[in-house]
């Protein structure tokens, strides 16, 4: 349980060490009460085998129920340790199965706990955890539904740009989540004015009949828009900063040119920044 607790709210390497280290607490309370080392030592080995499994593979999944699958996993590699002891220690084969259907039943029970009070530590302490981002970037959630129905250029171009930054963040080290998800919504700011999108799809273009400055002005705008839709529909804050960010102070060269045909080269380029 605190293995997969951890892993979930912090990191893999920090699931295995206190999920480990809670083992060895336990062990010793064992040993202090006056537990066999016979039984103490088979119940530390498991802990260790159990605390590393369950860490990497809850890591990998990507949906709440990967969790109980992975404290399956970190169960089945302790009950191998316990087999592998009790038969070279030519245990009676109930002992044996006895150990192996604690270890089993203990990590499903912690599995099924650990999937039950997820939501209450991310609302609490407001986590960012895998699975929530998981759920956040779900297609029928209702800002993506909004996003894809009303401004479907847009939804297009994040869905592109999310799996461009997952690759670059695994590439690099960073967090994939948070990169693949923060991709989705900076542009939800745009479902204000979702025809004066730049992502176009084809058809009429509205920016044809605005000045640059116009265009520049509407586009610009989606960012601050963006960081309050997200406020209010309360997504994270890492979402928000993501949509305020997420064009720096970068050139719209489009309109930076159209304004250079209509005015002449010589124009305050910083007019056209974002």
């Amino acid at each position: 349980l605190v293995s997969l607790t951890v892993t979930l709210t912090y990191s893999p390497k920090s699931g295995i060490v206190l999920g480990s280290l809670f083992g060895a607490l336990v062990t010793a309370l064992g040993y202090g009460a006056g537990v066999e080392t016979q039984i103490l030592l088979p119940f530390f080995v498991g802990n260790l085998f159990c605390a590393f499994v369950s860490s990497i593979a809850v890591a990998r999944f990507r949906m709440r129920s990967g969790t109980v699958l992975a404290a399956l996993f970190g169960g089945l590699a302790c009950a191998s340790v316990y087999l592998v002891v009790g038969l070279a220690a030519s245990d009676s084969f109930q002992r044996i199965a006895t150990a192996m259907g604690w270890a089993l039943g203990g990590a499903l029970i912690s599995g099924v706990i650990c999937l039950g009070t997820m939501p209450i530590w991310e609302s609490l302490f407001g986590l960012i955890t895998p699975m929530k981002l998981m759920e956040l970037c779900n297609p029928s959630s209702p800002l993506l539904k909004r996003l894809s129905l009303e401004a479907p250029g847009t939804y297009h171009h994040s869905v592109m740009v999310a799996n461009l930054a997952e690759a670059a963040a695994d590439a690099v080290g960073a967090d994939p989540f948070i990169a693949w998800a923060g991709a989705y919504y900076p542009d939800v700011g745009k479902l204000m004015n979702p025809a004066y999108s730049e992502n176009q799809l084809g058809g009429v273009n509205p920016h044809d009949e605005l000045t640059p400055e116009e265009s520049c002005a509407i586009i610009a705008r989606h960012t601050h828009d963006g960081a309050r839709i997200l406020r209010e529909h309360g997504l994270p804050k890492v979402m928000v900063d993501i949509a305020l960010s997420h064009h720096g102070d970068s050139l719209m060269l489009f309109f930076a040119n159209k304004a250079k045909e209509l005015y002449g080269p010589d124009i305050n380029m910083k007019k056209y920044c974002h």
